[in-house]
């Protein structure tokens, strides 16, 4: 889902993620490649067994022990969890949006408004501009 992906790599910028001294720390959870050793060092996935957001979750436990994650997109991994409707796609975002921002209303306010600002500002200016310059066509 680009859209998802899109706001995925808001939050995580994959510049960051990969890079050793950031602490930022992301993976996808549809394709997770794993030295199994560096998963026994951290104790198998009961070091996440908590998470919600596991694959994150996994990402910074590995990331913090010291080893370099690579986040990064592909044409080669299908998912093959279908998002059929509307509502499969609204449970996923709730699921993870909310979480990320640690259940903050204010988080969540400040960041619906940054997405309008990011979204609808550039259109209204557009609406905007072709009104003005049609006005002025019109002269």
């Amino acid at each position: 889902m680009p859209a998802f992906i899109f706001f995925f790599k808001l939050l995580y910028p994959f510049h960051l993620s990969n890079k050793p001294s950031s602490s930022i720390a992301a993976a996808a959870g549809g394709c997770i490649l794993l030295e199994s050793n560096v998963l026994e060092k951290l104790g198998g996935f009961s070091c996440i067994k908590d998470a919600l957001i596991d694959d994150c979750s996994l990402a910074k436990q590995v990331k913090q022990d010291g080893n370099k994650i690579w986040m990064g997109l592909t044409h080669s991994a299908i998912s093959i969890r279908p998002y059929n409707s509307l509502s499969t796609i609204w449970q996923m975002v709730t699921r993870t949006a909310y979480t990320q921002l640690a259940y903050s209303p204010l988080l969540l306010l400040v960041c619906t408004m940054l997405m309008i600002a990011a979204f609808a500002l550039p259109i209204s200016s557009i609406v905007t501009n072709t009104t003005r310059y049609n006005n002025d066509w019109t002269r």
